[in-house]
């Protein structure tokens, strides 16, 4: 630990070595443990030999490590693939019946495409797919892993074709089971539920999937899989053998299988080509994301060097025969759990792999089927626990609904044609749950409208009409160039809906945003629909709800902040506009109504003021647009000429060049070239603004400010204020008043 009491981050690259060899080294023993059984199930669950599983584990530590940015991820293949390779070993088979050189073929151009990705920075695509339709993707994918590994655990071969053919014949398949290797793999699957709940450090410091080989094997053993023969079982005699058994070559490297590109002009290589890139893609920079939420350092990985460098190793395993490399999140959990500090654990975890498979080819042959299939059968059993269906109900009946037309879709048509449906209904649901025209929908969808505005204090991102995962991109690029350390609000009180996936990447952004000293404020219109309680549910924004179910965050912070500060709040909404409408910016713009008023005074200086947020029109009939901001009022104890300021630009120049008056108000000459001043023509108001009342409006932040002779407003245009931006906006009416006062005195 540093003096200071933070976490002393560990050395990179060679200081890394030098100092956390150690620990990073037995971090890597204990993955191995993990990566090993799990590579040699993925390839076998996929129809490629199990070295493209070995090579993947090898090739995606040793290679990526020298490239990425991340420190604790561990690459290597993932069962999120099994689908996809397995689908392509049928379909890219030629009249030879051969398909592998084909399949890998496919697997490097995916890489190559993810190194592009990666150099024309598209690392942040993962952020723009809806949580629910990955959700989906992924428990369809656990169902057909389930499917197929239940007729191996039952000591017969996958049924093949589709998923839902392989659902079938599960009954058939149960009917001719072989209780002998039926038993290994139900111990297999006893073995992995059982681990977590053992208390014992050494039992943990052994992954589960390394404790289901040492008690399989022996098993194995005992049931005489070593040999071919026949053995009884309750009077029945059954075949048992080296056929359940893991096979490898007596000289690894005639496991390794070169590409062939010669289908690289059809239709259905660039249909695998796609599917292994967005499944590998998607999951490894959601994988990526979550090992730096578990990086107990805090360190961040730059997403499109690590997509470049999973590219990279992914064409060095397809060019010899192995699998695509991903960032694999339960791997790197054991990596951080086991102590792993530094990118060198993933390093040593694919050394260690590549010397057991080289020194000990022997020991992996006596591993059976029946223990793998168990482990991935378990692995399933995750990707669609009845946990994930619960947890997505309660972020909104409507995400369920996305994640099991996902999962069907996927299930009859394949994993594309899924996700393809999964994010078409998405875009359905949030069409229906927005209450707008389709015309209204599609343009918000391609057009999406968000802009920023910087002051010296804060960061001001508005998004206004649709905001959901298809629009994410816009907000994302205008998030990435705010100021490190300084003041971010993101205003979405003027858009029509915000989805799941959009309030998750605000969530997101703002604990990393606060981690590394900043602060973050999200402003949502009180006038609320919500698909549930959930913090992130999907959400409408209207503008006529008298009866309001709930406090939003906003009002909540609001609400606190009056607590601290002794002020009345009142979320509410006012209808009686009557003070506001006699300020000069709300003659052409009518207020509909104000809410989350917030009372106070400055009873030194015998002043009160208002803060709310006002709704207002601007156009009428089809062109017309609603408007929210935050005003501050403040009543004076004296009287002030009617005025308006605000800074100067070129068009404020131009017009007043031009003559240009707006309702009575004409342009102050001589005051001052940084501001533009109007003001009615019988009234004074250039002896208003002293040198003092000029320097103080240069110094302090920017609003636009207008009299009305007993009060003042200030605001900023089309925003509403979070709570720190209205305790500053009451800081600078005290200031303020005060200096009126000073120079009225």
């Amino acid at each position: 630990m540093q003096q200071d009491g933070t976490t002393k981050v560990p050395k990179d690259w060679l200081g890394g070595i030098r100092e956390s060899w150690r620990v990073d080294l037995i971090a890597a023993f204990s993955v191995a443990l993990v990566a090993l059984p799990l590579a040699l199930g993925i390839a076998l669950a996929s129809n490629v030999p199990p070295m493209a599983g070995v090579i993947s584990v090898v090739l995606g530590g040793m290679v990526t490590t020298l490239i990425r940015t991340g420190h604790v991820g561990i690459n290597g293949p993932t069962p999120g693939l099994i689908t996809v390779i397995a689908g392509a070993v049928i379909s890219l088979r030629d009249a030879d019946g051969t398909s592998l050189p084909y399949v890998f073929a496919a697997v490097v151009v995916a890489g190559a495409i993810q190194v592009l990705m990666g150099l024309v920075r598209m690392g942040s695509v993962g952020n723009y797919f809806p949580s629910s339709v990955i959700n989906g993707l992924l428990a369809a994918i656990g169902v057909i892993i389930i499917a197929k590994q239940l007729h191996v655990g039952v000591g017969n071969n996958p049924a093949g074709g589709s998923a839902l053919n392989e659902l079938a014949a599960i009954p058939n398949s149960f009917a001719d089971t072989n209780p002998f290797v039926l038993i290994i793999a139900l111990v297999s699957v006893a073995i992995l539920i059982i681990h977590p709940k053992i208390k014992s450090r050494f039992v943990h410091f052994v992954p589960a999937p390394m404790w289901v080989l040492v008690f399989s094997v022996p098993l194995a053993s005992a049931f005489g899989f070593f040999r071919d023969h026949e053995k009884k079982f309750l009077g029945t005699s059954f075949g048992v053998g080296p056929k359940y058994l893991v096979s490898l070559p007596d000289k690894l490297l005639e496991a390794l299988v070169f590409p062939n590109f010669s289908k690289i002009t059809t239709p259905g290589f660039w249909l695998v080509v796609i599917s292994i890139c967005l499944v590998a893609t998607i999951e490894t920079l959601s994988s990526t994301k979550a090992v730096d939420k578990i990086d107990p350092y805090r360190r961040k990985s730059d997403l499109n060097r690590d997509l470049v460098a999973v590219g990279i190793a992914t064409m060095a395993c397809g060019a010899i025969g192995g699998l695509p490399v991903i960032t694999v999140i339960v791997r790197s959990s054991v990596n951080i759990n086991h102590g792993g500090r530094t990118r060198w654990s993933n390093f040593y975890h694919g050394a260690i792999v590549m010397a057991f498979v080289s020194l000990l080819p022997w020991a992996i042959q006596k591993v059976p089927l029946a223990a793998l299939s168990g482990i991935l059968i378990f692995t399933g059993y995750k990707l669609a626990s009845p946990k994930l269906f619960k947890d997505t109900l309660r972020f909104g009946n409507e995400q369920l609904l996305i994640l099991l037309v996902t999962l069907l879709a996927t299930l009859k048509a394949g994993l594309l044609l899924g996700l393809i449906a999964g994010v078409f209904f998405a875009l359905i649901i949030h069409w229906l749950w927005s209450g707008i025209s389709p015309a209204e929908f599609l343009h918000g969808v391609f057009r999406p409208n968000v802009v920023n505005e910087e002051t010296d204090a804060t960061y001001y991102v508005r998004c206004r009409g649709l905001t959901n995962f298809l629009t994410l991109h816009a907000l994302d690029r205008h998030l990435k160039a705010a100021p490190s350390g300084g003041h971010v609000v993101v205003d979405l009180s003027t858009a029509k809906l915000a989805d799941f996936t959009t309030l998750e990447f605000l969530q997101s952004f703002a604990s990393d945003y606060e981690r590394d000293g900043g602060r973050f404020e999200l402003v949502e219109s009180s006038a609320t629909s919500a698909s549930s309680t959930h913090p992130f549910s999907l959400r409408r924004f209207q503008s006529h709800i008298e009866v309001k179910e709930r406090q939003t965050r906003r009002q909540s912070r609001l609400a606190a902040l009056c607590d601290e500060k002794g002020w009345s709040f009142d979320p509410g909404i006012n209808w009686q506009t009557k003070v506001e409408s006699e300020f000069h910016f709300f003659t052409t713009r009518p207020v509909e109504y104000v809410e989350n008023a917030i009372h106070g005074d400055y009873k030194e200086l015998e002043a009160s003021w208002l803060v709310e947020d006002v709704t207002f029109d601007e156009g009428a009939f089809i062109a017309n647009e609603e408007h929210h901001m935050t005003i501050l009022t403040i009543s004076l104890p004296l009287e002030l000429p009617v005025f308006v300021i605000e800074k100067a630009a070129l068009i404020d120049r131009l017009l007043n060049y031009a003559g240009y008056a707006e309702a009575d108000f004409y342009p102050v000459k001589d005051v001052c070239e940084d501001f533009d001043v109007k003001a009615p023509a019988d009234q004074d108001a250039r002896a208003f603004f002293t040198e003092k009342v000029l320097e103080f409006l240069r110094s302090h932040e920017l609003y636009h400010l207008e009299s009305k002779g007993d009060a003042i407003m200030i605001f900023k245009m089309d925003r509403l204020a979070g709570a720190i931006e209205v305790e500053r906006m009451v800081a600078w009416g005290r200031e303020f008043t005060q200096l009126i006062l000073n120079c009225r005195a």
